[in-house]
């Protein structure tokens, strides 16, 4: 009788652990952002940034590549900064979505550029990046 129990309760175990494993992935494959919102929530935020990058290149649009941006630069991920800031900051909708934000966006988003190009050792690049956006008041 005590085997019985057992090998129930492992059974029972095994499915529901196979069945959360198949809704996450089915939850991933067709809404990645929602992954990434709950990581990011938790404070897994490299694997937020992972499941941010897959929904902005399956979505590609504006406001998708600004949350993989920000988060990136977050969650210090200096890879994903350098490839997808450039081609954020030189959106002719950067100034107008910076001007949607509270506080200095422009510089915020700008200085994780930097350190994200300095941490990988491209410093001319950075200072170059650096003087372009330095605020000239």
């Amino acid at each position: 009788m005590k085997k019985l129990i057992i090998k129930t309760t492992v059974i029972a175990l095994s499915i529901i652990i196979s069945l959360t494993f198949l809704f996450i992935a089915v939850i991933s494959a067709i809404s990645p952002l929602t992954i990434a919102d709950i990581s990011f929530k938790v404070g897994y935020k490299d694997l937020a940034v992972k499941y941010t990058e897959k929904h902005y290149l399956k979505n590609t649009d504006y406001n998708g590549l600004a949350l993989l941006v920000e988060r990136a630069i977050i969650a210090e991920n200096d890879e994903i900064v350098i490839k997808y800031a450039p081609k954020f900051i030189s959106n002719e909708d950067f100034y107008s979505y910076s001007q949607s934000k509270s506080g200095d966006y422009v510089n915020y988003i700008a200085n994780g550029y930097v350190v994200s190009l300095y941490n990988q050792g491209e410093t001319d690049k950075a200072m170059s990046i650096a003087f372009q956006y330095v605020d000239q008041n």
